[in-house]
């Protein structure tokens, strides 16, 4: 089971901060972008869309793990890079994970 918020809450214990809940302009925008692209797609190739979507959405969060892993070990905070570093595994995971479900939605298309 992935542990991404409490690996997050224990980062902001160690760095002696709080977490503050927002989201992130990108993810807005991703998440427009995704509902108005399947709007205008062929209904037999709205999940391909998704898909796509929950691609780029799993890339940028393991792109900004990896900066605040390199952060986190630049300020030796070791501990936080390494609870960084499982998330971005996960995230890693979920991304074959999207490829697999991505084909198999293709080849249902098809």
């Amino acid at each position: 089971m992935f542990k991404h918020i409490e690996n997050l809450k224990q980062c902001f214990s160690l760095l002696d901060d709080h977490a503050r809940l927002a989201s992130t302009p990108a993810t807005k925008a991703l998440a427009r972008h995704v509902t108005s692209s399947a709007g205008r797609t062929e209904q037999s190739l709205v999940d391909s869309v998704v898909m796509a979507g929950a691609l780029v959405m799993e890339h940028c969060e393991t792109a900004a793990y990896e900066t605040f892993i390199i952060c986190a070990q630049a300020t030796g905070a070791l501990d936080v890079a390494h609870l960084l570093q499982e998330n971005q595994e996960q995230e890693k995971s979920m991304i074959e994970k999207i490829k697999v479900a991505a084909t198999l939605v293709a080849g249902a298309d098809g």
